[in-house]
């Protein structure tokens, strides 16, 4: 097992600025939201596609936990990310900002750049108003190297195992639940990612148990030690797949559907320990993915493409008690999207929201008013994807080609082609020219916000961590 703890001081300011601190009094300058100096508990599962989910309509009771959360919030069934890759993803998650704008991007060979310091995240705006934020993550992507600790006083990696991160982050809960500061616990996990290894007791609800395949879902079925380089653990699963034999095909979604199972087991164990701490009423908790996973919609497995099997995400939120005008157990079909997360909650909790966004709050929404349709901007830089969805129709660019010189796209109606089967790009040029002009225009000014802020820091890795990290298919290129 490889951990890594990253600490990061808050410092005395943080208690300067915690309302009431020192002589026990309201500040004029307060926050004065619905749910001000309310708790934050933000859950993202890596590689979690929502059809998959038991409250997305899946056949199977894949997450009871997850629907009971849903029961008591709001479930927007139209949530999507605004990258198909974990750091791009991540990074507009905690900023609010397009890829293009917060430049922060997957792991390769050569320059990596940090988060420029003049972005702030969701956890260093909740830091200045006195917040203790601390994270338990899978690490990997979103390391605290590339700028994801920023704001946050304890930020934990798990490289190798799923369970101490939320071991520890129940540790957090209960020990922040008893201390003066409202908190903020972010948790990050690969449980769902390839290869997909669920615990017996898990799979053993999904499995046929006559499956004959020679799909492994343990290291020792794989022949292959635990600590080897994750690349080769992941070629050693997939090379057993046959994408050709139902029998594979469907194996492959009960050992997804079993990971989305345990790790639900573990999102109700955080539920539970608000509840136990007594801060369950106080506590504002967000459940969501970074992108989806494909199961041969387009003719691939993993997630190397931009459809909707990949952008499209669950997002649930569950408010405190003291929030009064938001309705409980409801569902939202509006489109909404992860950029979206940090007003909405800044505004949620009162606090000022960051001087450049692209995302907007939700809050109007959740009371009941109608808001305006918005589009869907997304994008993966080193896989030279941009996607833009307006309403219904989504024009997908990609710059192939050893220089990248060479445009491929596709445009789809998804009101009459869901599944994105009939590229439309020969048929409706004039539509396909509207949305490329637009998505001109939004890379242009995600570039130009870019280029406000200094220039992040490029990360110089110790062989331990550049092992690590190899060790797990990054810096490959």
């Amino acid at each position: 097992m490889s951990r890594i703890r990253a600490l990061v001081l808050s410092g005395l300011g943080a208690c300067l600025l915690l309302a009431g601190c020192g002589d026990g009094g309201p500040r004029d300058d307060a926050p004065h939201g619905p749910a001000a100096g309310c708790n934050v508990l933000l859950v993202s599962i890596d590689t979690l596609r929502p059809d998959r989910l038991s409250v997305y309509g899946h056949a199977r009771s894949t997450s009871p936990h997850v629907d009971a959360l849903a029961a008591e919030g709001v479930r927007f069934t139209r949530a999507f990310a605004n990258a198909p890759c974990t750091a791009p993803s991540h990074m507009s998650l905690m900023t609010g900002l397009y890829p293009e704008a917060h430049g922060v991007k997957q792991w390769r060979k050569g320059a990596n750049l940090r988060l420029s310091e003049d972005v702030p995240t969701l956890a260093s705006s909740l830091a200045a108003a006195g917040y203790a934020a601390e994270a338990y993550t899978g690490g990997g992507n979103i390391r605290p190297e590339l700028g994801f600790d920023k704001g946050f006083d304890v930020y934990e990696t798990q490289l190798t195992e799923v369970d101490p991160i939320f071991d520890h982050a129940v540790e957090a809960i209960g020990r922040l639940a008893q201390g003066t500061r409202p908190f903020l616990v972010f948790v990050h996990t690969f449980a769902v990612h390839d290869p997909y290894m669920p615990p017996e007791d898990d799979l053993a609800l999904f499995a046929d148990p006559d499956y004959a395949g020679r799909i492994a879902h343990t290291d020792a079925d794989l022949g292959v030690d635990a600590a080897d380089r994750w690349k080769d653990r992941s070629h050693a699963f997939w090379e057993r797949v046959d994408e050709h034999d139902p029998a594979d095909v469907q194996h492959l979604k009960d050992l997804y559907d079993a990971c989305i199972h345990h790790v639900d087991r573990r999102v109700g164990d955080l539920l539970d320990a608000l509840a136990r701490a007594g801060v369950a009423d106080d506590t504002l908790v967000v459940f969501t993915a970074d992108h989806g996973e494909e199961f041969l919609e387009h003719g691939g497995f993993k997630h190397n493409t931009a459809y909707e099997e990949l952008l499209h995400v669950p997002l649930v939120m569950r408010f405190p008690s003291r929030m009064v005008g938001v309705p409980r157990g409801v569902v939202r079909d509006d489109v909404v999207r992860l950029v979206d997360v940090l007003p909405t909650l800044l505004e949620i909790l009162g606090l000022p929201e960051p001087d450049e966004t692209n995302g907007r709050s939700l809050l109007p929404m959740l009371r009941g008013r109608t808001m305006a349709p918005v589009f869907v901007f997304s994008q993966w830089m080193r896989g030279r994807y941009h996607t833009l969805r307006i309403e219904d129709q989504k024009l997908i660019q990609r710059w192939a080609g050893s220089d990248g010189s060479r445009l491929v796209e596709e445009l789809y109606d998804l009101s009459t082609d869901p599944t994105e089967q009939r590229n439309l790009i020969d048929e409706r040029p004039d539509l396909a020219e509207k949305l490329r002009a637009r998505i001109g225009v939004l890379r242009g000014q995600a570039h130009e916000l870019n280029e406000r802020f200094a220039t992040g820091v490029e990360v110089v890795l110790d062989d331990a961590t550049r092992g690590q990290l190899e060790a797990l298919g990054y810096l490959e290129h």
